[in-house]
């Protein structure tokens, strides 16, 4: 496992953990509950969760199983527990070689082809405004060539 860790931060936010790990908050709240015992935030006293960099690193593997290897929530928890048991329950060597938990909880997974992901969705998203448009020509073609057939049907 290559993640840094800070020992200088004792817990983590909830906004830091989506950061660090690359989802949205409410993804780490529902893992928070679906993932319980392995999860196990902190409460400050004004009542909001805390997280330690143990539980940053099984967001880590959570993310990497039900993200990037496409397993049901369900599968996802097997396995954590069948791998959090083989290393005595420590999440570190399992924590995927491309995830960066950085010093001060504020960095996000990394994918060196996130930049690149990006520009082709919005590659993809111009191709498909620009289909649009010739199916609305192409609709329109065939609807005036339909006319005229019909046109010259009705007139032999």
């Amino acid at each position: 496992m290559n993640a840094p860790r800070d020992d200088s931060k004792a817990f983590y936010r909830l906004g830091e953990v989506a950061l660090s790990i690359g989802v949205a908050p409410s993804a780490i709240r529902y893992w928070q509950r679906e993932f319980y015992p392995h999860v196990r935030p902190n409460r400050t006293k004004s009542n909001h969760n805390v997280y330690s960099f143990r539980d940053l690193a099984v967001f880590a593997v959570i993310k990497d199983l039900v993200h990037e290897q496409g397993h049901s929530i369900k599968e996802a928890k097997r396995l954590l527990a069948l791998k959090l048991a083989s290393t005595g329950g420590d999440p570190m060597p399992l924590v995927p070689e491309n995830a960066v938990l950085d010093q001060g909880g504020e960095s996000s997974q990394v994918h060196e082809s996130s930049q690149a992901s990006a520009e082709e969705v919005q590659s993809l998203r111009q191709t498909i405004v620009e289909l649009k448009a010739r199916n609305r020509r192409l609709s329109e073609e065939i609807r005036i060539f339909i006319g005229s057939l019909l046109e010259m049907v009705n007139d032999s």
